[in-house]
């Protein structure tokens, strides 16, 4: 099992959602000052490193922190 603890998921969506909107654009801004734990990640990139995960992780219980899945190629 592969868990992933994406910090805040980035893509547009039908629904909107204030607060999401604020911290997003805050995020974006911040972006290079940020540590990679705190950044938006992309949600092509999230379903990426899943399918990953998926075809090459070993048997067990496997979390995928942010700042992995940031720093994954693509």
């Amino acid at each position: 099992m592969t868990i992933v603890r994406p910090a805040l998921i980035g893509g547009d969506r039908d629904e909107f959602r204030p607060a999401e909107f604020a911290a997003m654009r805050i995020l974006r801004l911040a972006d290079p000052l940020l540590p990679r734990r705190y950044r938006i990640v992309p949600h092509e990139r999230i379903a990426r490193v899943l399918l990953e995960a998926a075809a090459t992780a070993p048997s067990g219980e496997h979390i995928i922190e942010s700042e992995a899945i940031t720093a994954a190629r693509g």
